[in-house]
């Protein structure tokens, strides 16, 4: 956990934890148009520019290993 001495400008106090401030941005990632999810690695695959690494091993690799449904 980073302490400071005071919160950031742009940073809000949580109501009910004293000293707990948050800063929320906007992701810059670009959305898989498979997925919808704003992922770094969408565009990083010559294969399928618009699709994530996670679609890519769905489609094309053996699928992701999941534990819930």
């Amino acid at each position: 956990m980073l302490r400071v001495a005071s919160a950031p400008s742009d940073a809000k106090e949580v109501a009910g934890l004293d000293g707990v401030w948050l800063r929320v941005s906007a992701t810059q990632a670009l959305k898989c148009e498979r997925c919808w999810h704003r992922c770094e690695d969408v565009g990083a695959h010559a294969a399928h520019p618009a699709l994530c690494g996670r679609c890519i091993v769905n489609i094309d690799g053996s699928g992701e290993q999941r534990e819930f449904a």
